[in-house]
């Protein structure tokens, strides 16, 4: 009897093992099988996002990373960027706003043909009518004159015919005046899109200084200012209109000079830095 028993003993360990083996070879083969499974399916893109300066630039029309690199760094919209000018000249153009003024342009006037600086006059149509014998004083002396709208308005703001009227009241007035027409247009507040070239059909003129005269109206913050702010190749806003201005410009020219800096007029800035 002991050795029956024993025997039965036996019998169901091989059955247990047995079973144990049964079980973790199905098992093996689930697992397996889901994982070929998985790895058939299509993997799903997760969304990306760019950050710049911490700040996320993925909208949520954006879904995954191709889209997002498509949407914000398209091909072929941009045209190549022109190749950077290369002179070692050191040039700047003094531009004047919203005149022409009375004795702060006349001062300044006097200032310029001092140093024998030629400078340009970006001037209000409206102003032109006030006071056609300083547009015609500022021509005289050999200085550039370009347009600055009529009345100051944000042409971007316009209707079409609206900025048409800007456009045209202002170089019939400078026309009416000196018998020349201008080629240049700097916009109020430097605010312009393509339907403003379009209708204006005058080439867009801004600047690379700003000398806040408007801003500071004290004639050392505005020349410190400055200064402080040339670039070998500059075009530096101010506004004939303020004697602070013209008492600045009286202490800058003679610093840019020492300074090796060679004054020229818009016309010549462009044809320095976009020869041909």
């Amino acid at each position: 009897m002991m050795y029956k028993g024993k025997n039965y003993k036996i019998q169901y360990r091989r059955l247990f093992l047995l079973l144990f083996l049964a079980v973790t070879l199905l098992s093996s083969i689930l697992f397996g099988a889901s994982y070929i499974i998985a790895q058939m399916q299509p993997i799903e893109k997760k969304p990306l996002a760019i950050y710049t300066k911490h700040t996320s630039i993925r909208s949520d029309s954006v879904k995954d990373a191709d889209q997002i690199i498509a949407h914000y760094f398209p091909k072929g919209k941009n045209p190549p960027p022109k190749p950077p000018i290369k002179t070692d000249r050191k040039i700047v153009a003094l531009t004047f706003d919203d005149g022409p003024g009375y004795e702060s342009t006349d001062r300044i006037l006097n200032t310029l043909k001092r140093h024998d600086v030629k400078a340009t006059f970006f001037v209000l149509g409206s102003k032109v009518e006030q006071n056609p014998e300083m547009l015609k004083k500022i021509h005289n002396e050999g200085h550039e004159i370009a347009s600055h709208s009529y009345s100051h308005p944000n042409l971007t703001k316009l209707k079409g015919e609206e900025i048409n009227q800007q456009i045209k009241q202002t170089n019939t007035s400078i026309k009416n005046t000196i018998g020349t027409d201008t080629i240049y247009l700097r916009p109020p507040y430097g605010a312009y899109n393509k339907e403003v070239e379009d209708i204006s059909k005058q080439k867009i003129i801004l600047w690379n200084v700003d000398s806040q005269d408007w801003q500071l109206r004290d004639t050392e913050k505005i020349k410190n200012h400055v200064l402080g702010s040339l670039k070998p190749q500059s075009i530096v806003l101010f506004h004939d209109i303020y004697n602070s201005s013209a008492d600045a410009v009286e202490k800058i020219i003679p610093e840019l000079k020492k300074q090796g800096y060679e004054f020229v007029t818009t016309s010549q800035y462009i044809e320095i830095m976009e020869p041909k």
